[in-house]
């Protein structure tokens, strides 16, 4: 039982800064169409409005092949806004994807 005290504080002490060294700080605009799901899955918080309606966003991602899936997952109702170089590893992305098809 000590043992498993023990463990489970190991894992309280731990910041995501320590679990997510390399994290993506994504700032995007999205289309107000898919406000729906930026409140489904990161709460009504997650964003705010811009003067011109789009939806602001900023979050931490750790993968960044997790955050480019989630980000084609919008099609063309997100842009993103910063880091340059998520930026441009994306547009390269999609002109791959582009010579596919």
């Amino acid at each position: 039982m000590e043992f498993e005290k023990y463990r489970r504080s190991l894992y309280k002490t731990r910041s995501l800064e320590q679990v997510f060294e390399n994290k993506i700080h994504l700032v995007a605009e999205f289309d107000t169409s898919v406000k729906w799901r930026l409140i489904e899955e990161y709460g009504i918080d997650s964003f705010s409005v811009l003067a011109d309606g789009k939806l602001h966003f900023e979050f931490h991602f750790a993968s960044k092949d997790n955050l480019f899936g989630w980000i084609l997952s919008f099609s063309d109702k997100v842009k993103i806004i910063s880091p340059a170089s998520i930026k441009e590893e994306f547009i390269k992305i999609i002109e791959n994807i582009k010579r596919i098809y």
